[in-house]
């Protein structure tokens, strides 16, 4: 008798698992159904309402090439900082210029000329008067640095960076006058050439511009004054004779 009780609460037991197991299963599928009616009845409610469904657009290969570039360009700023910062880029005069440098300095230059002094003309008639004038206008603000027609450097030209050119040797009969008459005018930035729009005015540039045009073939009374202008280096050693320095 005790057997067939034990046996029966056993089997009674098992059923009773078993119901449970099934109704768990049920309420589970019961609840997965209902959310995906739901989500079905919002998407075509959506749809209904006109909105569409956003898909995900493909990365634009070119958003990689623009990234990029922005990276390099972004590390080259903070290098160049990082260079000016720590005094990486020489500030004295006597320091070479690196190849960028005189790259970026050329190229800026002859940009700048080229946009600003145009196809300028010399306005003023090329005569003895003119000429004779702008040598004398070269003799008391150009030739400390430029050189007489001897072409020996002055100390200041020698302590110039970027070196002045000797004109009596390395003249500018080739360049454009409105080109000539721009650099006097408006100097260089980071050289030894000064701007002289306000110590000259614009007659007096333009002769100094016309004598530096002709200066190997002028005629007779100006090639004198010319070859009258006293060497810098010569004036330099009288100066040092006069004040008891050597001469060497």
């Amino acid at each position: 008798m005790c057997g067939r009780s034990r046996h029966f609460r056993q089997q009674r037991h098992c059923e009773v698992c078993v119901s449970t197991r099934r109704t768990a299963e049920r309420v589970f599928v019961g609840r997965s159904d209902r959310v995906d009616k739901r989500q079905g009845g919002l998407h075509r409610l959506g749809e209904d309402a006109g909105i569409a469904k956003v898909e995900p657009e493909p990365m634009n290969p070119w958003r990689w090439v623009v990234l990029g570039a922005a990276g390099v360009l972004v590390v080259g700023l903070l290098v160049a900082y990082a260079a000016v910062a720590f005094g990486l880029v020489p500030a004295n005069a006597d320091g070479k210029p690196s190849s960028l440098e005189r790259w970026a300095a050329r190229k800026s230059l002859n940009a700048t000329v080229q946009r600003e002094a145009g196809g300028k003309a010399n306005p003023l008639p090329v005569d003895d008067a003119n000429l004779k004038a702008g040598i004398k206008l070269y003799g008391s603000n150009c030739a400390v640095c430029h050189g007489a027609s001897d072409a020996k450097g002055s100390n200041i030209a020698l302590g110039l960076y970027q070196h002045a050119p000797q004109l009596g040797k390395h003249g500018v009969e080739d360049d454009a006058e409105g080109e000539t008459h721009w650099k006097i005018q408006h100097g260089i930035r980071l050289t030894g050439m000064p701007s002289f729009g306000k110590s000259l005015n614009d007659t007096e540039i333009w002769q100094l511009v016309m004598f530096l045009k002709h200066m190997d073939k002028l005629p007779s009374a100006a090639q004198a004054d010319w070859k009258k202008l006293p060497s810098q280096e010569s004036a330099e050693h009288s100066h040092r004779k006069q004040a008891g320095q050597p001469a060497g």
